[in-house]
């Protein structure tokens, strides 16, 4: 009984992978995602780098259009946060690709991981700063609706790039 036991048990373990992620790395669909991994992180950042070009030039026009003060703060945070959009495609769809191109394999280029640091870095950043400024351009127009004259005679330019290079640094920090 011993000896049936045994041999059934040396039959099942050499049928079985030696673990899952072997089974996963030999694949034949690896090769396809690879593909399409790189499609996407391609058209991903071109369609939000001509999106925020587009978005920037509208601003441009706008800005030289209004100049009125009570509409230039709000010009100047949009005009930001698009920018920081353009950057965060650019600089991470960039990285993506680079990533993609070299099969994905970060020790090859990048064996003290400075790259991947910088990667790191940028993705919160790009997460962060969109979110902070949404949130400082939501704080300036409720100033500015509930509050005109407030608005008109008290946020200056200054104010507001006081309160962009706050939204950046804890978006850094």
């Amino acid at each position: 009984m011993a000896s049936s036991y045994s041999t059934t048990m040396s039959m099942n373990s050499s049928k079985e992978p030696a673990s899952p992620a072997t089974e996963l790395l030999s694949n034949a669909t690896c090769q396809t995602e690879k593909g399409l991994s790189v499609s996407f992180s391609i058209i991903f950042m071109t369609v939000g780098i001509l999106s925020n070009s587009l978005a920037i030039a509208i601003l441009m026009k706008a800005y030289q259009r209004f100049r009125q003060k009570y509409k230039s703060s709000f010009l100047l945070l949009a005009s930001t946060l698009v920018i920081t959009d353009f950057f965060g495609h650019l600089i991470n769809g960039a990285i993506a690709v680079f990533v993609y191109a070299s099969n994905k394999d970060w020790i090859r280029f990048d064996q003290s991981n400075v790259l991947c640091s910088i990667f790191g870095i940028c993705m919160v950043f790009s997460g962060l700063c969109p979110l902070f400024l949404g949130s400082v351009m939501a704080i300036e127009r409720c100033i500015g609706v509930t509050k005109p004259i407030f608005h008109s005679t008290k946020i200056t330019s200054q104010h507001v790039k006081l309160m962009l290079s706050g939204a950046c640094f804890f978006a850094v920090f």
